[in-house]
């Protein structure tokens, strides 16, 4: 049986989760600076005097920084724990430094746009590469004989997928030709964003962000994938490094609604009816027009809350 303040700690790292998920903090090298510090003994959590480095970690590594304080003796804490927070971190930097970083020739032009894709002001910037965990995958695939199958409707697309910032703010969308999986939201990601968005707010954002870090992740190392706070509650097997509500201090992530998307898609079903058996180009005439208008209700929304 582990002493009390350990079990919480160590259950954590007995998920299914890498590192990088627990600990996100890959891309904040003042994270990573204090959280050595506090292994080696050279900042004491639990003195006054260290207040502001208690409060940037418990902001940005919580998990790490509650398992600290809490079992810490007025900042001292065991040698073994010591090693075991140097070698997470060891683990978290390798994690990204021992992969090489892709050079702008590996990736193909952007491919001509589809018409079931609308992004005003996202246009694509580049292709995608060939990943070798995608060649991997495939090889996998094919020897697997037993795997669950994805249905759907025979004649209709599986739905759509957008983009919301969090604001509220449409930032578009795309009719999907099979069933959504982590390739959706990463293929826009990598081929619309110049930077990788600090903060992605995804239900299955524990999915998306290993989806990521196989294939590039200096593109994301600086990007905080959290599932939103109604679809974690089935996240049983999950890092709570995932959970909006661990990052209780970090107003950037305490203050965001993290249902904007599935308020937007309820609005979205008020029109399945009368775009479901429309032409393409009707049905992304129609729906991009709800959308911008819904935009246009949000931002007067925030300019009027904003006086």
């Amino acid at each position: 049986m582990a002493p009390a303040g350990y079990n919480a700690f160590f259950a954590e790292l007995a998920r299914n989760t890498p590192v990088s998920g627990m600990l996100q903090i890959a891309g904040d090298d003042t994270a990573i600076r204090i959280a050595k510090k506090v292994a080696k003994g050279k900042i004491l959590l639990g003195q006054e005097r260290y207040g502001q480095y208690f409060s940037y970690l418990q902001k940005k590594a919580p998990l790490l920084c509650t398992f600290v304080h809490s079992i810490g003796k007025e900042g001292h804490i065991p040698a073994d724990v010591s090693t075991l927070i140097l070698n997470l971190i060891k683990i978290l930097i390798s994690t990204f430094d021992k992969v090489p970083e892709p050079s702008p020739s590996s990736y193909p032009p952007p491919p001509d746009s589809s018409p079931l894709s609308f992004f005003p002001s996202l246009p694509k910037r580049c292709g995608l590469p060939c990943y070798a965990m995608d060649k991997r995958r495939r090889a996998v695939k094919a020897q697997d004989g037993c795997r669950k199958e994805s249905y759907g409707h025979p004649t209709l697309t599986p739905g759509l997928f957008t983009i919301f910032c969090k604001h509220g703010i449409c930032y578009g969308f795309e009719a999907m030709t099979s069933c959504e999986s982590p390739y959706h939201p990463y293929e826009i990601f990598r081929t619309r964003f110049e930077i990788a968005p600090q903060i992605v707010v995804y239900d299955n954002a524990c999915k998306l962000h290993r989806y990521a870090m196989n294939r590039e992740p200096h593109f994301f190392r600086n990007t905080t994938f959290l599932v939103d706070r109604f679809h974690f509650k089935g996240h049983i097997g999950c890092s709570l490094g995932y959970s909006m509500d661990t990052y209780k201090t970090f107003s950037d992530i305490s203050t965001i609604n993290s249902q904007v998307n599935e308020q937007a898609n309820s609005g979205l079903i008020r029109i399945q009816p009368q775009v479901s058996y429309m032409t393409p180009t009707n049905f992304m005439f129609h729906t991009s027009l709800f959308l911008a208008i819904r935009n246009m209700d949000a931002i007067s929304s925030l300019t009027f809350n904003s006086h």
